[in-house]
């Protein structure tokens, strides 16, 4: 009788127990969702340059390349304080984060190159980040003024036409025209050499002079 009582007892007990624990976790706070973290916009607009132009991290800023929100701290003080931060790289590799010759302070011959931007937001409260990465691309042209020596004789009519007949007057390059042959001679009398200037206008690439020698005798 008395090991039932005492098993009776123990039961008991671990009924007791069993609801304590389940009345415990019927009143736990629920738990609560961390919200998710929304990655900030990479912004990697396409970039047109003359040759010789360096790449550096102020030509893509000065181009609008970095990241929305811009780098800084915001909602500071508050649970949802994050920070924006950015990098950049001129690896030429079309993936982000890949191995690649990196042609950060070069200036490269025409062609096309990749950059990447990548931005970065951090939640101080969370303590977690979240991130974009992209590929752009700058387009590197080229714009030469072609010009060379060329004689003519007293009494010759100086024009455009003379110019590109006799010295070879042009632009080459892509998006790359002539605009104008300025001269300040005349074939009234033997003299000379002269100058005369070609001067080429490329969208990109601006203004580009070449000056050569023309004898008015």
């Amino acid at each position: 009788m008395k090991t039932k009582l005492i098993s009776k007892r123990m039961l008991s007990l671990f009924v007791a127990v069993v609801m304590l624990v389940s009345l415990a976790i019927s009143f736990a706070p629920p738990a609560v969702a961390i919200p998710d973290c929304t990655n900030p916009q990479c912004i990697n607009p396409e970039i047109n340059v003359c040759a010789g132009t360096v790449f550096n991290n102020d030509l893509l800023t000065a181009n609008g390349v970095g990241c929305n929100p811009i780098p800084g701290t915001y909602l500071a003080g508050t649970d949802d304080e994050y920070n924006i931060t950015v990098s950049y790289d001129f690896i030429q590799n079309p993936i982000p984060y890949q191995t690649g010759t990196d042609l950060k302070n070069t200036a490269p011959a025409p062609g096309t190159y990749y950059y990447h931007v990548y931005c970065v937001k951090y939640r101080t409260y969370y303590k977690d980040s979240c991130s974009c990465a992209s590929v752009g691309y700058i387009y590197v042209y080229g714009c030469t003024a072609n010009a060379q020596d060329f004689t003519v004789c007293v009494g010759d009519d100086l024009n455009d036409a003379l110019f590109i007949t006799k010295g070879n007057a042009s632009a080459s390059g892509a998006n790359c025209t002539l605009t104008d042959i300025v001269w300040s001679f005349d074939t009234a009398a033997p003299g000379g050499p002269y100058e005369y200037t070609v001067i080429c206008d490329s969208p990109y690439c601006g203004e580009k002079n070449k000056v050569c020698l023309c004898d008015g005798n």
